[in-house]
């Protein structure tokens, strides 16, 4: 028996570099990405400690708990969340 492998991707290309709006995502659509601590913090801008000080004071969007010691935000949350952010400063 002969065992293939898929090549490895190329890792020293550039990521692809996201659209300006989010797409709209259906509901019970699982193509959404799944962000960790470092992925959200380079998102939003924010660091880390007062990413979890915000999430206990209700103004951040609740981690979902992967395993005992691995938390995750859905993309696609994070997105909305900063699209509320911009909404609301738009409005004063």
């Amino acid at each position: 028996m002969t065992l293939t492998t898929a090549p490895l991707p190329n890792i020293t290309e550039p990521a692809p570099t996201p659209s300006a709006a989010p797409k709209a995502r259906a509901a019970g659509d699982f193509t959404d990405r799944l962000l960790d601590i470092k992925d959200v913090t380079a998102k939003t801008r924010i660091s880390r400690s007062k990413i979890y000080q915000m999430m206990s004071e209700g103004l951040f969007p609740r981690a979902i708990s992967v395993s005992v010691q691995m938390v995750r935000w859905r993309e696609s949350t994070i997105d909305g969340w900063v699209q509320n952010l911009e909404a609301r400063a738009n409005q004063h």
